[in-house]
């Protein structure tokens, strides 16, 4: 195959070497890519810096109102009440410890459900897709915030980049790549 583009449309021009189309299309690749990223970050940073946490789901329980992959952003207040749909922690429940719901950093995951009924301690939860409620009652302290809002599929990329830095230093070096 040719290196040269070479056909009557292009005739009385000069002709281009191939490997710029393919230069371009890669530069235009990179391009989009990095401003995905740089908006990801972005949005994490104004996010903290308006009060709001961000996590991302991870099961399905909370189905179809919240999805596996969805990006959660929560925020803390005083009271909570029936309907909330609220993010709490998970090491503190009871029996809870040493089980498989803490991460493998030994972080804890927080578990989004929704209140289903405020009780002298507490509160009684239950995800959406499950039939019954939580066998345990989450303390005021547990609760890390109410779901304010959710960008769907947006997590997905957070959990690859938070599990996987290396994807952003390959990244770095595709981009100084196609830049020379």
């Amino acid at each position: 195959m040719d290196r040269y583009i070479s056909d009557e449309k292009c005739a009385g021009k000069e002709t281009v070497p191939f490997y710029r189309y393919y230069k371009t299309i890669l530069r235009i690749a990179v391009s989009l890519a990095g401003g995905f990223l740089f908006g990801l970050c972005l949005f994490s940073g104004l996010s903290f810096l308006a009060g709001v946490q961000v996590y991302y789901e991870t099961s399905e329980s909370m189905k179809p109102v919240i999805k596996r992959g969805d990006l959660l952003l929560v925020k803390r207040y005083k009271n909570y009440k029936p309907g909330d749909i609220i993010v709490f922690r998970s090491d503190n429940l009871p029996g809870e410890k040493n089980r498989s719901i803490s991460g493998q950093s030994g972080q804890a995951i927080s578990i989004t459900h929704r209140i289903v009924k405020k009780v002298q301690d507490g509160y009684l939860t239950k995800g959406d897709a499950n039939e019954q409620e939580d066998p345990y009652v989450i303390k005021q302290d547990d609760i890390r915030g109410k779901v304010e809002g959710r960008v769907a599929w947006y997590g997905f990329f957070c959990h690859l980049l938070q599990k996987n830095g290396w994807i952003l230093l390959v990244f770095a070096v595709v981009i100084i790549c196609t830049l020379f």
